[in-house]
């Protein structure tokens, strides 16, 4: 009841991370198949995997703007890594074989990156 009414709801998806890293929307429902597919096929001991999430907005200081594209309105900064806690253990716990490998394979990452996105 205290939090504002959602007008437009939206996720941003960056250009520049290739779809092969991202899990495809086709494949929501039969997650578990799509995850050991992957982990199957996997060369080395990770899974290559990305997603955008955590995102701060901050409006662009009048006095960057010169600097920028001139419809720059906005900074967006994302969390780019395979390390989330976005699905729950129910959704990894039905892969038959390799369940904790799969989930692993998948959370292993040596590094984060910084997304950015300028929005007008």
């Amino acid at each position: 009841k205290t939090a504002p009414k959602i007008s437009k709801g939206m996720t941003l998806l960056l250009p520049s991370l290739p779809e092969e890293l991202r899990i495809p929307s086709s494949r929501h429902d039969d997650i578990e198949k799509f995850l050991l597919e992957k982990y199957d096929s996997r060369e080395g001991n990770y899974i290559p995997f990305l997603v955008e999430y955590n995102p701060s907005l901050v409006q662009i200081p009048l006095e960057m703007k010169s600097h920028l594209p001139p419809e720059s309105a906005y900074l967006m900064t994302l969390r780019v890594t395979p390390a989330n806690n976005c699905f729950k253990k129910e959704f990894y716990s039905n892969l038959k074989l390799h369940n904790r490998e799969v989930w692993d394979a998948l959370m292993w990452t040596n590094t984060n990156h910084l997304g950015l996105a300028l929005l007008n």
